[in-house]
């Protein structure tokens, strides 16, 4: 297993993300769509580090040892290296910064 490192930097823009998807103002009537976006936020951060944890070869990588990882839920690519068996987490970007 590897360990994961998440700068602060980092941590921050997902805790914020996170926090605005679950204060997000709803309808009673879409509750069920609001459920499913955050359920779906949450599980994809789990999927992430946890294959990161795992295997975080898995992910694509963009050259000098730079990686990055992207989910369906996330408007954010992570970015991170790999030194011995710990994934350094450095940026967050959201996907049309990089576009």
């Amino acid at each position: 297993m590897f360990e994961i490192q998440i700068s602060d930097r980092v941590n921050s823009i997902l805790e914020d993300y996170y926090r605005e998807k679950l204060n997000a103002p709803i309808c009673q009537s879409d509750r069920n769509v609001f459920e499913n976006q955050v359920m779906g936020v949450r599980n994809s951060f789990r999927r992430i580090f946890f294959n990161l944890s795992v295997n975080p070869f898995s992910y694509p990588e963009l050259g000098s040892g730079v990686y990055f990882a992207v989910s369906t839920y996330l408007p954010h690519v992570i970015f991170y290296t790999i030194e011995n068996s710990c994934v350094k987490i450095f940026e967050c970007l959201k996907r049309e910064e990089l576009f």
